[in-house]
């Protein structure tokens, strides 16, 4: 277990947030998906580009502003090592974005940071998270904490990555 501080994010955090997402984009790399070098580096320019880092710092604000709705946590022993932003919708809430540095995973720090998204999220509500098909480590952690790949779901966005939904149906209990 590594020793760091789970905190909310704050807005003037973008810059280094999407450094590590885009760090982490690299392993979505998987030509037979028409993921290749050339799109990992695309992607890794958008992502620290002014209108993804505009976007982050929204989602940030929101969850400040309305911690009901927007989770937005970071990790890290001295920078940011590890983010999660998760959101609630009418009928499920979403793990959006859950990244840990290369050199921490399998640590702890991703089931400390779902144990913090487990206290915020509501007992009545599905959970739903997207992961690419091939992150086999993603999958056996989405897994391991009762997460169930979602039969016929496997879609591809406009930026060309394909996913699959992970489900955990709602614990039925109160808040």
């Amino acid at each position: 277990m590594v020793n760091a501080t789970i905190r909310p994010a704050q807005p003037d955090e973008a810059l280094q947030i999407n450094t590590l997402v885009a760090a982490g984009r690299i392993g979505y790399r998987n030509p037979e998906y028409g993921l290749d070098d050339a799109w990992v580096e695309q992607i890794q320019a958008e992502l620290l580009g002014p209108e993804e880092l505009a976007e982050c710092r929204e989602n940030i604000i929101r969850a400040q502003l309305h911690p009901e709705k927007h989770l937005y946590l970071v990790a890290g022993t001295h920078a940011i090592d590890a983010v999660l932003y998760a959101e609630k919708h009418e009928t499920e809430q979403e793990v959006v974005r859950l990244f840990v540095a290369e050199h921490l995973r399998g640590l702890g720090l991703g089931s400390r940071l779902m144990e913090q998204y487990e206290d915020w999220a509501s007992p009545e509500l599905r959970h739903e998270v997207y992961v690419v098909p091939y992150n086999k480590g993603a999958i056996r952690f989405y897994e391991r904490i009762g997460y169930e790949t979602t039969p016929g779901s496997q879609q591809t966005f406009p930026d060309k990555v394909t996913t699959i939904t992970m489900t955990r149906e709602p614990s039925g209990g109160t808040d």
